[in-house]
């Protein structure tokens, strides 16, 4: 009796042991692997010693942030494509009355015209040009550039003499596309010299989205403070001595005016201005900096 007993106590405490070891074990498996992954998980302590955890958990693999997804572009941010800082085209596409207006009178073409421009007949180019027509004689210019390109810049020196900012614009285009092709150091920088003095033309001829789009298209030709100044000198010299053969020959100076629609371009390329506050010194002497006075 006692010997069966024994073997029954036995039995129950191996049972015991083989149960415990089932129950147990993938408990202390799961709580090892938690404990590695809280291990891997990067922590951030605030002053107090509280720990944050940054990303991930005790469930789930610890991954990068994924990144933000961009914000959609709004109507404002695709109009910027036409403010003129891209392309030539768009310095005449979709001008307020007042522009077109303003355009007209400095030897613009119309949008839908320069569109076309390769459609329209060499010939008739030629006698509008000869008639000092001088969207003509851009239009002209723009055709011939590849193949009479001496020609097309004397066009378009007679176009901006004219007053045309927009003269000033294509010839830019065209002097910058001879300056990536060229490999002589020498004529590139004489290049560079005469499109940042075309930058500086247009802006004196009062087209500030013309000026603005040659100094954009042209970043990647290295340029310094000493060629803008020359470059504004030669701005004042090319007006200057324009005003003076319109003179000679009977005609009026140019005088420059500023395009229309500058505060509404200005704002939505650069912002709106940054706020200011006025602050009465009497009251707030605090606020305010001495300003000392020469007697």
């Amino acid at each position: 009796m006692t010997h069966k007993l024994r073997w029954f106590s036995m039995t129950v405490v191996l049972g015991v042991l083989i149960y415990w070891g089932l129950a147990m074990g993938p408990a202390q498996q799961a709580s090892k692997d938690d404990s590695t992954t809280r291990a891997s998980v990067p922590v951030n302590r605030r002053d107090n010693g509280t720990q944050i955890l940054m990303q991930g958990n005790s469930d789930t693999q610890s991954t990068p942030a994924a990144p933000a997804a961009a914000p959609e572009r709004s109507d404002e941010l695709l109009d910027m494509q036409h403010l003129g800082t891209d392309s030539v085209d768009n310095l005449l596409a979709r001008p307020t009355s007042a522009e077109a207006a303003w355009m007209r009178r400095h030897g613009y073409p119309i949008y839908d015209e320069w569109i076309r421009r390769n459609e329209i007949l060499l010939e008739e180019l030629e006698r509008r040009a000869a008639r000092n027509d001088v969207a003509a004689q851009i239009m002209l210019a723009d055709r011939l550039s590849d193949t009479h390109p001496n020609r097309a810049e004397q066009l378009l020196d007679q176009a901006l003499s004219a007053g045309s900012a927009f003269a000033a614009g294509v010839l830019a285009d065209q002097l910058s596309t001879r300056a990536l092709a060229e490999t002589d150091p020498r004529l590139v920088s004489l290049y560079r010299d005469q499109i940042f003095r075309l930058g500086q033309i247009a802006a004196l001829l009062g087209d500030y989205r013309v000026s603005e789009q040659i100094v954009l298209r042209n970043v990647q030709i290295p340029v310094d403070g000493y060629t803008l100044s020359r470059a504004m000198y030669g701005a004042h010299l090319f007006l200057s001595e324009t005003n003076a053969q319109r003179q000679r020959t009977g005609l009026p100076p140019l005088q420059p005016s500023i395009r229309p629609g500058f505060d509404a371009w200005n704002l939505l390329l650069h912002g709106p201005r940054p706020e200011t506050i006025s602050i009465d010194c009497s009251a707030r002497p605090d606020l305010c900096v001495p300003v000392s006075r020469k007697q």
